[in-house]
């Protein structure tokens, strides 16, 4: 099963529905964005079933959710239309948002790793689109995984469908198989250098690195906060 059909599997979005806190780096990039945010516009790319959608919609002017996945948006309108008056939610790939003009947003979010479940072109497609959409100064913020914990991670029992251990730990970034959603997904893994450099690459700048932790472990993904150039 393919990536994008595993996300409107009916197990899956059930899951995602029954998501509801926040990250703690998505909670300190929100207490800082929300108190200019009520003349700003917001995209919440890869909502999924609304996890961050009742934290990040009220406190901006416009708040737009999108997914992939037609079952997420459904249970997202299904969950927000009568209790939220300043956004709405659409089917939309962000590999091509042709539906939003040059420079719309002022916040873009793609929460939950979701940029890890595109292939390496999709995502430098994505990465593109989000800049064309986004405002010049406008932020990003990001999750995705870290190819570091890989080397702490027991994947052994997987590499059997996976290129060989030594050749994705000697990699910037890879591709894999490491058990997510009962081992339907495929996910992209990136060192934080190489991330960093896919960003300044495609117009974003002053990247902060947020952890998921505040211990010295490695975290098996990272948040990157960035802004368009």
């Amino acid at each position: 099963m393919s990536n994008e059909r595993t996300y409107s599997f009916p197990l899956v979005v059930s899951y995602f529905k029954a998501l509801r806190g926040l990250q703690k780096p998505e909670a300190d990039v929100l207490e800082r964005v929300a108190p200019t945010a009520s003349d700003k516009r917001m995209l919440d790319i890869g909502v999924g079933g609304g996890r961050t959608t009742a934290h990040f919609a009220p406190p901006f002017f416009e708040y737009v959710g999108i997914d992939s996945a037609e079952p997420m948006v459904l249970a997202c309108r299904k969950r927000f239309t009568r209790s939220m008056d300043n956004g709405h939610f659409e089917v939309c790939d962000v590999r091509s948002m042709t539906r939003f003009a040059d420079g719309t947003f002022d916040f873009i979010l793609f929460s939950y790793n979701g940029l890890d479940y595109i292939d390496h072109e999709g995502r430098l497609r994505a990465l593109s689109e989000i800049r064309r959409v986004a405002k010049k100064g406008a932020r990003f913020l990001f999750s995705s995984h870290n190819l570091e914990v890989l080397r702490q991670k027991r994947l052994w029992k997987l590499w059997r469908s996976n290129p060989p251990a030594e050749d994705v730990l000697s990699r910037d970034w890879a591709i894999v198989n490491d058990g997510a959603l009962m081992l339907r997904l495929s996910t992209y893994y990136i060192r934080p250098e190489a991330q960093i450099a896919q960003l300044e690459r495609a117009g974003f700048g002053n990247v902060e690195v947020l952890k998921l932790s505040n211990g010295s472990r490695v975290d098996p993904w990272l948040y990157y906060l960035c802004t368009v150039n």
